[in-house]
C-alpha cells in the first residue's frame, strides 16, 4: 500500500529490468493487507502468495508511524502462523518494508536483519542489496550516475554548506494588481513578478494528519495563519483528504481518512480563504460531482487556478468512481465551465503516467494532448506541471530532454489568447531522510529547473516546493 505508488513503482522498473517477475497487489489485496487478521482476509493473502509464488514481498506504509509498525507486526504474525516464512518451509525468502524513518526504524529493531528496510533514498544498487539480489545482475546503465548529476549534487552541496538560506528575506509583491484581495489572479502576480524582475511564484502543498476531522480542519486553519504571516508563500495548496475529493458534503460516519484535511463544507473553505490572506490558494478537484465543486471552489477560495487530471482519480488507478471515459467526459465539461472564469487550468497528467511507470513518449504526449484539448475547450491560461526526478532514478539530462520536448511541442500553440506557465517541482520522492542531504537535493534540482530554458530569465513561472523534511516526515509551518 503506498499513497502514490512511487516507492513500488520505482522498485518494480529496478526489478524488470534485472529480467524478474513482479507483482502489484490489486485493490482487492491491498485491502486484505489492511486488516490482515480477518479470516477471509488472511486466506486471501496466503492464497495470493502461494497461487503467484511470490518469493520476496515488499509492504510499504507511508502515513503514520505506529499504524505502519502495528500493521506490519500483524501481518509477520499471520505469515508465522501460516507457515508462509522461509524458516517454516515457505515461500516467502525475503521480506521487506518500506515507512517513514520512525517506523523503518522500529521495524529493523524488532526484526534486525529478518526483514529489508527501505527509509526511501536508497540507490538502485541498495535496493538490489537489501532484496538480497545480487546487483550484478542489473544492466550497467541503471547503476550508473551522469556526470551532470554529478555537478548538480555539488552545486546543491556548495549552496547549503556556504550560503545562508535562512536569512532570505520575502518577496516584496504587495504592489501586485489587486494584492491578497477576491479580484487577485494569478497571472497578474506573474506579470507583476515579470515586470519587476522577482524571483519565480513560490507554490507549497500543506495539510496535516489528524485522526479527529474538527481539530484536522482547525490545525490547517492555523497553518494557514502561520504561513501567510510568514510572506515566504506565494501560492497554498490544500491537501484535502480522498473523503472530500470523493464525498464531500456526505456523512462521513464510520469512513477511515487515509490523510490530507478533511474538509467537508463550503464554510470551512471561507475560513481557511480568509485565514490564508494574502496568499493565493488553490486544493484538490473533486472525484465526483467534479463541476459543481469547481464552482464551490471559485466561491469559496477564489480558487487561484483548476487542476484535473483526465485520465486519472478514476476506476484507472482507484481514486476515483468512473470510468476512463466518463472521467474525461465529466473533466472536459468542467473545463467548459472553468474557461469563461479566466482562471488558468493545469492538468495532472504527465507525472501521473510516470509515477506508474510509463514510458518517456507517453509522459511527453500526455502533456501535448493536454494542452490542445485545453486550448480547444477555451482555456487561455495553461498551467504546465513539470514533475521531475519520477522516478527518481532519472538522470537530470534525461529530465531536461522530456522538459524540453513538452515545451517545443507546446509553445507554438501560444498566441494572444492562449499562454503556457510553466510550473516545476520535484518528484515527490526525490528527497532524502537525513535532512542536511535533503536539503542539498531540493537545491540540486532547484538548478535542473533553470536549465529547462536556460535562455528565459523568466523561467519557471512557479516553483512548486516540495519540503526538505518529506522524506522524513510531515511537512509543518
Amino acid at each position: 500500500m503506498d499513497a502514490h505508488n512511487l516507492g513500488i513503482s520505482t522498485i518494480d522498473e529496478i526489478l524488470r529490468e534485472c529480467g524478474f517477475t513482479t507483482i502489484v497487489s490489486g485493490s482487492l489485496i491491498s485491502k486484505a493487507f489492511s486488516d490482515p487478521q480477518k479470516a477471509n482476509h488472511a486466506s486471501l493473502i496466503q492464497k495470493w502468495i502461494r497461487e503467484h509464488r511470490i518469493s520476496v514481498l515488499g509492504f510499504s506504509y507511508r502515513l503514520n508511524t505506529e499504524d505502519a509498525v502495528l500493521l506490519f507486526r500483524k501481518l509477520m504474525v499471520q505469515f508465522e502462523q501460516k507457515g508462509l516464512l522461509k524458516a517454516a518451509g515457505g515461500p516467502l525468502k525475503r521480506i521487506c518494508f518500506a515507512g517513514l524513518p520512525a517506523a523503518c526504524d522500529r521495524v529493523k529493531h524488532l526484526y534486525k536483519n529478518e526483514v529489508g528496510v527501505f527509509y526511501g533514498d536508497e540507490t538502485p544498487r541498495e535496493s538490489l542489496e537489501i532484496l538480497s539480489i545480487d546487483p550484478a545482475l542489473a544492466p550497467r546503465k541503471l547503476l550508473m550516475e551522469h556526470p551532470y548529476d554529478r555537478a548538480l549534487e555539488r552545486f546543491g552541496k556548495d549552496v547549503i554548506q556556504k550560503g545562508d538560506p535562512g536569512s532570505i528575506a520575502p518577496v516584496d509583491r504587495h504592489f501586485s494588481k489587486h494584492f491578497g484581495s477576491k479580484k487577485e489572479k494569478l497571472v497578474d502576480r506573474i506579470k507583476h513578478g515579470r515586470e519587476n524582475h522577482l524571483p519565480p511564484i513560490i507554490r507549497a502543498h500543506a495539510g496535516p494528519y489528524h485522526p479527529n476531522r474538527k481539530d484536522a480542519v482547525n490545525q490547517f486553519v492555523d497553518w494557514s495563519k502561520k504561513l501567510a504571516e510568514s510572506r515566504l508563500l506565494d501560492v497554498l495548496s490544500i491537501g484535502t483528504s480522498q473523503l472530500t475529493q470523493e464525498k464531500f458534503g456526505e456523512d462521513w460516519n464510520g469512513l477511515p481518512n487515509g490523510g490530507g484535511v478533511p474538509i467537508n463544507s463550503p464554510e470551512e473553505y471561507r475560513w481557511i480563504y480568509d485565514a490564508s490572506r494574502p496568499m493565493l490558494v488553490r486544493t484538490y478537484a473533486g472525484t465526483t460531482n467534479i463541476k459543481r465543486l469547481a464552482k464551490m471552489h471559485e466561491d469559496t477560495l477564489n480558487i487561484a487556478w483548476h487542476a484535473l487530471s483526465l485520465w486519472w482519480f478514476s476506476r484507472l488507478d482507484g481514486r476515483g468512481p468512473n470510468a476512463v471515459f466518463d472521467n474525461l467526459k465529466e473533466h472536459f465539461d468542467t473545463i467548459r465551465t472553468i474557461a469563461p472564469t479566466g482562471k488558468p487550468y493545469e492538468p495532472n497528467v504527465p507525472h501521473h503516467f510516470a509515477f506508474r511507470g510509463s514510458d518517456d513518449i507517453t509522459y511527453v504526449v500526455s502533456a501535448v494532448l493536454a494542452a490542445r484539448a485545453a486550448k480547444i475547450l477555451g482555456i487561455r491560461n495553461f498551467v504546465l506541471q513539470i514533475m521531475l526526478n519520477v522516478p527518481k532514478t532519472t538522470w537530470g539530462v534525461c529530465d531536461l530532454a522530456k522538459s524540453r520536448a513538452i515545451l517545443a511541442l507546446i509553445r507554438p500553440l501560444e498566441d494572444t489568447g492562449f499562454r503556457i506557465i510553466l510550473q516545476t517541482r520535484a518528484g515527490l520522492d526525490a528527497l532524502s531522510h537525513e535532512k542536511e542531504k535533503a536539503k542539498s537535493q531540493l537545491a540540486a534540482i532547484t538548478a535542473l529547473m533553470d536549465d529547462i530554458e536556460p535562455h528565459n530569465t523568466h523561467s519557471p513561472d512557479i516553483i512548486h516546493v516540495v519540503s526538505y523534511s518529506e522524506g522524513q516526515k510531515l511537512a509543518t509551518p
